[in-house]
């Protein structure tokens, strides 16, 4: 697929006019016609001030589909980032990519009366890509994701030949859009169905699940594993056609439970490198992944899930290639039964997924600790109870620097990302070894 063939398929989402966006719960409504007036107007301010790129980083909202939309129409990259991350950690990736202009929770509001100075210090050899997504930075620093309009749509039609979305399909998205799979999935819901329903809060979700009028709610698996104590959750949870659960694994005990009150689940399984999803689960199918069509999927001999196809990026900023010898090395492991579905089985390397789909690599986040005044060596563990996750740290400490374990985790979260702040620390004269490696279970 070319650029302009797949700039068509994304554009064309913005012709859907059965389509509209909702607000919950001041259920205002707009429309796919107005949409695109709004986008058509930034659109045109972005391209008399020759902006290279706009640098995203707020909650779902109809000003974040405004920026997408008006960046595809004007060719101006944008780049997105989670808006929970610290002030500090968005400067670290606004810094890289050097954009005209910073949209956040604080700003992104008056986006449509906003004036943009024209751009002298754009990044140049970006405008190949039109979409550039960063990382947590679980592995060290910040990782911007480059991705094209033709790797975007790829896995859009992709995903919809599987998935059959259809104008009655009404989506409550309670995944973030700054994610692989709330991006994709806005896109479907908008092109594919008929209302795309947005939280103005997280806090809102559970009257959204029994007010809002939606058939299909895609989500990650901390929310159904939280819903499982909630007897009133789950019955109103049947309303749904189905439930897209993204972002990270759900267990089996999860499908067991939903299976037997007659809720049908369907799972992705993906990462930001490839877009978004490479494969989907049938609502039946407990974990089982069907491989989409715009890439191909195989097992390494040590069970490492490797990809390559239409849907795999162009490599991160600043770097080469994302791929090792024509493939994409997931560091997940896997296996295929006779029927060529993919079962997800591990990871191979120290890397948790959090039941919230943000991903520790436990290693990294070790070392950081250890950079902690008074810290001599720790080990992190990541231990799931039920709904939650809880992360753990084993910590050996110099004696007289804190009074206790709880100033001690204090001084250690100041310095950690949101979703790697820990939720206890044990203070111990020796590390749980096993000969000369690390205890992590």
């Amino acid at each position: 697929m070319d650029k302009v063939k797949a700039k068509q398929i994304l554009t064309e989402i913005l012709q859907n006019n059965g389509a509209r966006i909702a607000h919950f719960p001041s259920q205002k409504e707009v429309s796919m016609q107005t949409l695109l007036k709004d986008a058509q107007v930034v659109a045109k301010k972005l391209i008399n001030a020759n902006c290279g790129g706009i640098f995203l980083a707020a909650p779902n909202s109809y000003h974040w589909l405004v920026t997408y939309f008006a960046c595809i129409i004007s060719d101006t990259v944008l780049y997105t980032a989670d808006f929970q991350l610290s002030e500090a950690e968005l400067n670290s990736r606004i810094e890289i990519c050097k954009p005209c202009v910073v949209l956040k929770a604080d700003n992104i509001n008056d986006l449509l009366v906003m004036e943009f100075a024209p751009q002298a210090n754009a990044l140049p050899q970006m405008r190949e890509f039109g979409f550039v997504q960063f990382t947590s930075g679980t592995t060290g620093g910040a990782k911007g994701v480059l991705m094209r309009a033709q790797q975007i749509a790829a896995n859009l039609v992709s995903m919809q030949e599987l998935c059959a979305f259809t104008p009655s399909d009404n989506f409550l998205l309670a995944s973030a859009m700054s994610h692989p799979m709330g991006h994709i999935f806005m896109l479907l819901t908008l092109g594919f169905g008929g209302k795309l329903t947005i939280l103005e809060s997280p806090v809102f979700l559970p009257r959204a699940v029994a007010d809002a009028n939606a058939t299909i709610m895609v989500t990650p698996p901390v929310m159904l594993n939280s819903f499982k104590n909630m007897p009133d959750m789950v019955e109103r949870l049947k309303k749904f056609r189905y439930l897209l659960c993204v972002g990270a694994p759900l267990d089996e005990t999860a499908y067991a439970f939903y299976r037997e009150k007659g809720i049908k689940i369907m799972n992705g399984y993906g990462m930001t490198e490839c877009v978004s999803g490479v494969a989907m689960g049938k609502p039946d199918s407990s974990g089982k992944l069907i491989p989409l069509a715009c890439c191909q999927i195989k097992t390494a001999p040590d069970g490492e899930i490797l990809v390559r196809g239409d849907c795999v990026c162009g490599g991160y900023i600043n770097a080469g290639s994302i791929c090792r010898e024509g493939w994409y090395h997931t560091n997940d492991l896997g296996e295929f039964d006779a029927q060529g579905m993919l079962t997800v089985t591990g990871r191979k390397d120290n890397l948790a997924v959090l039941q919230n789909g943000y991903k520790i690599a436990l290693e990294p986040l070790e070392e950081k600790i250890n950079r902690v005044k008074g810290v001599s060596d720790c080990i992190v563990r990541v231990v799931r109870t039920g709904a939650s996750d809880s992360i753990q740290c084993e910590a050996v400490v110099e004696s007289g620097v804190y009074k206790d374990a709880q100033e001690l985790r204090g001084a250690i979260n100041t310095t950690l990302s949101f979703y790697e702040k820990l939720d206890t620390v044990h203070i111990v004269e020796k590390l749980s070894l096993k000969g000369n490696k690390k205890q992590r279970g």
